[in-house]
């Protein structure tokens, strides 16, 4: 409740404090409808394009590989059939996440929509069932005062008109940040740590989240839904980070 409050007093004070100033390099005019970021510093990004790995879609450098996998996904059996992210975990998505994950930055959510809109150009299933947040521990939740993932979520579905399943997915296991921890330790981080809270229908599941690495966190939540009663899952993310 705390969190929401303050949310909603720090917006109009952004667009207060920002009014006609890009908020990454502080030089070029930039408004609320751009997000506050200007044209060339918009173009600071890696977008991730083919050739990519087919299952987790981490970039291949060699456009005539014979394998269509990369090395991990030959060793690895995940629950989701294929993983996309729309950047590399760089540069300005990289920044413009940080800050709305941990300044509740609304204004961010002009760029986040514009940047959602290049999904629709991935090899997604573009009709799946619903759209699914990765969610927060209830605790960490309550701290943060909002679920970045949630809302990054909902731009998509009001962007897609496909129907967002917030509370389908419940973090049961408090769990340490895996942004500094193996492979095999982000796997066993986050095992059984996703409960699916009903059963639901056949057919293919979105997650959503912010960032991938190797893929521990979707790949638990894919098994959860799996376990309930869907088909396939795949994934998309904003960025993709390259695994340890």
């Amino acid at each position: 409740m705390k969190g929401d409050l303050s949310r909603k007093l720090i917006k109009p004070f952004d667009l207060l404090s920002f009014s006609g100033m890009c908020q990454i390099c502080h030089s070029n005019p930039a408004d609320n409808e751009s997000g506050f970021v200007c044209r060339p510093c918009k173009r600071n990004t890696q977008p991730i394009r083919s050739p990519w790995c087919e299952i987790c879609g981490l970039p291949q450098k060699n456009q005539h590989a014979r394998h269509k996998t990369c090395i991990d996904c030959n060793t690895t059996e995940y629950n989701f059939s294929k993983a996309r992210s729309l950047f590399m975990a760089k540069d300005l998505p990289q920044e413009i996440i940080h800050r709305f994950k941990y300044n509740q930055h609304e204004f961010y959510q002009s760029l986040f929509k514009e940047w959602l809109a290049l999904s629709l150009e991935l090899d997604l299933n573009q009709q799946p069932e619903a759209i699914i947040p990765i969610p927060l521990h209830g605790v960490k939740k309550r701290e943060r005062g909002f679920n970045q993932v949630e809302t990054i979520a909902r731009i998509l579905s009001s962007h897609t008109n496909i129907r967002i399943e917030e509370n389908l997915l419940r973090r049961v296991k408090m769990t340490d940040s895996q942004t500094h921890l193996s492979r095999s330790k982000r796997i066993s981080n986050v095992r059984n740590a996703f409960i699916c809270t009903r059963q639901i229908l056949k057919g293919c599941y979105l997650l959503v989240d912010d960032v991938m690495t190797t893929g521990s966190t979707a790949n638990a939540c894919a098994k959860a839904l799996l376990d309930n009663g869907a088909s396939s899952i795949e994934v998309l993310t904003i960025t993709r980070g390259i695994p340890c």
